[in-house]
């Protein structure tokens, strides 16, 4: 079972994310970016991995850059990680976040 979750908006950012490698770049490179993308998912689960860790509000976001992307994980105590975004990094991370937050909590 994994150790975690995608959450809808995270799902539509991942589709988002393929469709745009697949017609920018072709298929063999959507499925390698796929798999980065799912490693990277895997490292933001672990207990202890190479992600910042932010504390607001008595709630734990975990970030990890991935090629190109940041990935935002809400810690659930008991529960598996919520991957709650997969944002380009020449977005506006910080207000793109904050947004998340709101609508997923």
């Amino acid at each position: 079972m994994p150790s975690y979750e995608l959450s809808t908006f995270a799902e539509s950012d991942l589709d988002k994310v393929l469709q745009y490698s697949f017609e920018r770049f072709g298929e063999n490179q959507m499925l390698k970016y796929n798999a980065q993308l799912m490693s990277c998912f895997d490292e933001i689960s672990k207990i202890s991995g190479h992600y910042k860790k932010i504390e607001r509000k008595g709630k734990t976001l975990r970030s990890l850059h991935c090629p190109k992307h940041y990935i935002f994980a809400l810690e659930r105590g008991d529960q598996p990680l919520l991957i709650i975004a997969i944002l380009h990094e020449r977005m506006d991370l910080t207000i793109r976040i904050q947004n998340r937050l709101v609508k997923t909590i």
